[in-house]
């Protein structure tokens, strides 16, 4: 009898992994397609009601154009949509339009041209300089093609469909390294618009999806005894676990390029509040000076206007001193620079 502190033996775990992964692998286009929807439906719904979060996800990040929010729910459809002839109907047609609207941004981008693709949903809101990536726009359409792809049963359209997928995938996971690592060529193409964030993240997640049903309807015959895995599903989960260690990267690089970025902004607001100070000194001194020289009470109004600012100078340096610790070991010798200057003055 085996009991709870026997261990299994090491083939047992192995075919309980192959089994668990069996039983998931049919799910797993559902799972990328509804997050699709959900990303793309969520920043649609941000865009109608005005919600910053929504579009961007981040506030620090751009948000994504409503275009590209359409064109990743309707890919979402599509991997959500299976098992019957209308199914096949649905990806067809949502792989169309995404497919065309893409094309069109890729061909006016080419042209050096606007194109009214981008302003086609929320024209009044749109900002400028928020419009689709040149980047996003050809991994969408790559991710089409695969949609496109899937109505078609013959090994030519599995082929160009896992080769739209996988340059598709790849366009998303170079963007995502570029965050990762700080290479603004692998997210942006010269210096046009930068492929959001979030959009890399979703793009990469869809592709994943198409591979994964791709896999099924090539070798739909998996042995539900979980004692074979196809080739190309071992591939694809490989494929995403190097994927989710580039997205923990990104997201561990963003929030060390946050941090940075607030360091240098209380930098150089530091500086700048020096520079302030001193500012407010001389334009004292120069008060007191002219009104010396002249004894023209007009001169006493820059000199007034400065006493008054440098006190509330002083009671914000006690702030400091008391609630930034990074600054505070410099509040005292700056206060009793001040205090020398403003004993001279007075």
């Amino acid at each position: 009898m085996v009991t709870e502190h026997d261990e299994l033996p090491p083939h047992a775990y192995e075919m309980q992994a192959r089994a668990f992964v069996t039983w998931i692998l049919p799910y797993l286009p559902l799972i990328c397609g509804l997050i699709g929807i959900l990303v793309g439906g969520g920043v649609l719904y941000g865009w109608t009601f005005d919600i910053e979060i929504l579009k961007r996800l981040n506030l620090a990040w751009r948000p994504m154009t409503p275009i590209t929010a359409l064109c990743l729910m309707l890919l979402g459809l599509a991997l959500f949509s299976h098992g019957s002839s209308r199914a096949l109907w649905l990806r067809a047609g949502a792989g169309t339009i995404v497919l065309i609207l893409e094309t069109i941004k890729l061909v006016a981008f080419l042209q050096g041209e606007a194109t009214f693709v981008d302003s086609l949903l929320f024209a009044t809101k749109m900002q400028t300089g928020v419009s689709i990536a040149p980047n996003t726009a050809a991994a969408l359409a790559l991710l089409a093609l695969a949609t496109i792809a899937l109505s078609g049963a013959t090994a030519r359209f599995n082929a160009i469909g896992r080769l739209c997928e996988i340059s598709g995938a790849f366009i998303a996971v170079l963007a995502l390294i570029g965050y990762a690592a700080g290479v603004f060529g692998f997210y942006q193409i010269g210096g046009d618009i930068p492929m959001r964030l979030h959009t890399a993240i979703t793009i990469a997640i869809l592709a994943g999806g198409l591979l994964f049903l791709r896999d099924r309807h090539t070798a739909p015959d998996i042995d539900e005894t979980g004692d074979k895995l196809p080739l190309n599903s071992a591939f694809i989960a490989t494929i995403f676990s190097v994927l989710l260690l580039i997205l923990s990267a990104t997201f561990w690089g963003e929030r060390q390029s946050s941090a940075t970025a607030d360091l240098a902004f209380q930098t150089q607001t530091r500086a700048l509040e020096t520079t302030e100070i001193l500012s407010t000194l001389q334009d004292a001194e120069l008060g007191q000076r002219g009104y010396l020289v002249t004894q023209d009470e007009s001169f006493l109004a820059p000199y007034n206007a400065a006493i008054s600012k440098i006190a509330l100078l002083g009671a914000y340096l006690e702030y400091l001193r008391a609630n930034d610790p990074a600054t505070a070991p410099h509040i005292p010798h700056l206060q009793e620079l001040i205090s020398q200057r403003m004993a001279i003055l007075n």
